[in-house]
C-alpha cells in the first residue's frame, strides 16, 4: 500500500524502478510501462488528504494521482535518457482530460489501451469513480491529449489469468477488432501502436510459440518467424519452438484431458478411493489392491484377469503422459532455465501426474489398514 502524499513512500517506489533501470540500461532501454492501473482507493492517507488541501482546488484527487504519475515518469526519462514511458488507460480515462491537458501528461506519457474482448468494449461502460458513461467518443477524449496511444491487444494467455492453452481464433478476432477500432474510433486524432499482452499472473503459454503470433501481429508474418518453407494449411510450423507449441497443445492437451476423464468416471476410484474414504479410512482391502496394481507401474500383477485389465488400463494412462513430460520437458530446456521449465510444468502437466501418485500413495496406506472406525464418523 502506498501513500502518495507521503513522499518517503514515494522514494520506495522510485528506488524500485532505479533497480530495475540499472540492471537493463546497459541492453538499451526503448520502452519502460510504468503500470498506473487498479488503483481503486487514494487520496485518503493523512499525507494525501493535507497534499490535496494544499494544491487541489475543490478538494479533487485526481490532481493528487496525476501529479504522481508526472513525477514517476519524469524520474524515469531522467534515468534512463529520455525512454518512452506507458502506462495503462484504466485510471487516464476516468481522470479529467482538462487536469491531463493542464499537467502536459501527453509529452511524458504514452497511453496504452486494453482490451481483449472481441468487440472491444474497455471505452464503453459506467465510470465507477464518477459514474459518468463513456462512449466511443472516450476515445477521440484520450487521443486530445496524446499524441500517441497504444492498443494492447491479445495474443496469449489473456482469456483468464490461470489461462495453459492458446485460442488462436479468440486471438485472431480481438486483433482484427482492434484494426477497425483504430480506423473508426480514433480516426485521425491519434497515433495508434500495436503492443500484443498476455498475463503474468501465472506462466500462462509458453514464450517460444507465442512469439509466432506476436510476429503475425505486427506484420513480420515470414521474415520474424523464419518460415520459408512451410505449406499453408500443413500442420507442420518451422517457428523456433514449434516443438513445444506440437506437444503441449497437441498431445499434452488432449492426454490430460482424457486422463482427467477417465479417473473422473472410474467406478472404484469413486467408490473406493473416494475423498471421503481416504479421509476416514474406509475401504475395502481387495479393491484398494486392485487400484495399488493399477495406478502403480513397477507394482506386482494379480493373477486375476480382471485386475490385470484393471491394471493394464492405468498403466496405459501412465504410458501416454510421462514419455510427454519428459519430451516437454527436454524440449523446453533448450529454451529456458530449468527454474522456468519447473514452472511451466507445475502448472501444467504435474497435476495430472501428481493426482496419479496421489492415489497411488493413499491405496498403500489404505492397504496396511486392518482396523476401521466405528461410525457414525466425525465430519
Amino acid at each position: 500500500v502506498l501513500c502518495l502524499g507521503d513522499k518517503k513512500g514515494v522514494e520506495v517506489v522510485k528506488d524500485a524502478l532505479k533497480q530495475v533501470i540499472d540492471v537493463h540500461k546497459s541492453f538499451g532501454i526503448k520502452y519502460l510501462h510504468i503500470g498506473s492501473d487498479e488503483a481503486f482507493e487514494f487520496g485518503v492517507c493523512q499525507q494525501s488528504v493535507e497534499w490535496i488541501s494544499r494544491h487541489a482546488i475543490g478538494g479533487d484527487k485526481q490532481l493528487l494521482a496525476l501529479s504522481h504519475m508526472k513525477d514517476i515518469a519524469l524520474f524515469v526519462k531522467e534515468l534512463t535518457e529520455g525512454t518512452t514511458v506507458l502506462a495503462w488507460h484504466d485510471m487516464l480515462k476516468a481522470f479529467d482530460f482538462h487536469l491531463i491537458a493542464d499537467l502536459k501528461l501527453g509529452e511524458l506519457i504514452e497511453p496504452v489501451i486494453w482490451d481483449y474482448s472481441e468487440n472491444i468494449v474497455t471505452m464503453t461502460g459506467v465510470n465507477r469513480l464518477r459514474f459518468l458513461f463513456f462512449t466511443d467518443s472516450a476515445f477521440s477524449d484520450l487521443a486530445s491529449n496524446f499524441p500517441v496511444v497504444w492498443a494492447s491487444s491479445a495474443y496469449k494467455g489473456a482469456n483468464f489469468p490461470s489461462a495453459k492453452y492458446i485460442d488462436i481464433q479468440h486471438y485472431e478476432t480481438n486483433n482484427l477488432a482492434w484494426i477497425d477500432t483504430k480506423i473508426v474510433g480514433f480516426g485521425s486524432g491519434a497515433k495508434v501502436r500495436k503492443i500484443p499482452r498476455h498475463y503474468y499472473n501465472r506462466m500462462a503459454e509458453i514464450r517460444s510459440y507465442g512469439y509466432n503470433m506476436r510476429n503475425i501481429t505486427n506484420g513480420y508474418a515470414v521474415d520474424g518467424i523464419e518460415c520459408t518453407d512451410c505449406v499453408d494449411g500443413s500442420e507442420k510450423g518451422c517457428f523456433t519452438g514449434f516443438s513445444v507449441y506440437l506437444l503441449f497443445q497437441g498431445s499434452a492437451q488432449q492426454t490430460i484431458s482424457f486422463i482427467n476423464s477417465e479417473l473422473d468416471k472410474n467406478h472404484h476410484l469413486l467408490g473406493w478411493m473416494s475423498p471421503y474414504s481416504i479421509r476416514h479410512n474406509i475401504t475395502q482391502n481387495w479393491f484398494v489392491s486392485a487400484l495399488t496394481s493399477l495406478i502403480d507401474e513397477g507394482f506386482q500383477m494379480l493373477i486375476f484377469k480382471y485386475l490385470r485389465e484393471i491394471q493394464s488400463f492405468i498403466e496405459g494412462l501412465l504410458a501416454q503422459i510421462l514419455p510427454i513430460d519428459r519430451d516437454l520437458r527436454k524440449e523446453l530446456s533448450n529454451f529456458f532455465f530449468t527454474s522456468t521449465v519447473e514452472e511451466f510444468m507445475f502448472a501444467t502437466v504435474s497435476p495430472i501426474i501428481d493426482r496419479l501418485r496421489n492415489y497411488l500413495n493413499e491405496a498403500k496406506r489404505l492397504s496396511h489398514i486392518r482396523v476401521y472406525p466405528k461410525r457414525s464418523l466425525e465430519l
